[in-house]
């Protein structure tokens, strides 16, 4: 009982926070087009805090050439941890039916993100070759490559569709694992535990040496290197 109380509370905070902050930042984003990325860092940061989340971020973001940051998913709140500790220009491949959601659709808008349909193969395929465009302008693309919220916090076998961009781009693949999320609000559990999220970013994986006879090979590197930074000894 105690819990759902506790998460009600949290839930009416993180909404009003949540309506004032998107909104600021969706104004600031026209009037001030360069702000958009500040708003977004500290928009989400402070969106998270209302939540009850206290972040940690291990590993500092490589700042050198665009990346496509790859990250394990398990809640909610993982499209509002990419802002967080990304450097420079950012966007994400994100679910369509995000953008149907008040607010939140028009940030997503505004930060170029790419919708992709996850139950369309021929669409999701068309959707991240449209993102190779992007990736030419500098720009660091977050995927989460299970698709779904994992069910019980392990990570979930990845599709193939960002690593094919990966090899075809030859732009480098940032592993990053997300801690805490999964305790704090899984897909299966109704009410919120606040808590600490530790975001670990690890070391960049080169794709360039890469064909796609190989792209198992390299599935399978990037998501042993995500589980290694879920479960990094210094948290």
């Amino acid at each position: 009982m105690r819990n759902r109380i506790q998460s009600i509370l949290i839930q009416i905070s993180g909404g009003f926070t949540f309506l004032i902050v998107g909104i600021t930042t969706f104004l600031l984003s026209f009037i001030i087009p360069s702000s958009k990325y500040f708003m977004a860092k500290w928009g989400c940061k402070v969106i998270l805090l209302s939540l009850g989340v206290q972040l940690k971020v291990n590993g500092k973001f490589p700042t050198n050439e665009p990346y496509i940051i790859m990250f394990n998913h398990s809640s909610f709140i993982d499209p509002f941890l990419l802002p967080t500790f990304a450097k420079g220009k950012f966007t994400g491949v994100v679910a369509e039916e995000n953008f149907d959601i008040f607010l939140f659709g028009w940030i997503l808008k505004r930060l170029n993100c790419i919708p992709i349909d996850r139950k369309n193969t021929v669409s999701s395929v068309k959707s991240l070759q449209s993102s190779q465009g992007i990736i030419k302008k500098g720009y660091h693309i977050g995927i989460l490559p299970e698709g779904t919220r994992s069910l019980d916090g392990n990570v979930k076998p990845f599709k193939k569709g960002g690593f094919h961009m990966a090899i075809e781009t030859q732009t480098p693949i940032l592993p990053v694992g997300i801690n805490g999320a999964y305790n704090f609000k899984p897909k299966n559990r109704k009410y919120f535990i606040p808590g600490k999220v530790i975001i670990s970013i690890g070391e960049p994986i080169n794709t360039s040496v890469f064909e796609k006879p190989d792209i198992d090979e390299l599935v399978q590197k990037t998501k042993l290197a995500i589980e290694r930074l879920c479960h990094n000894p210094n948290l």
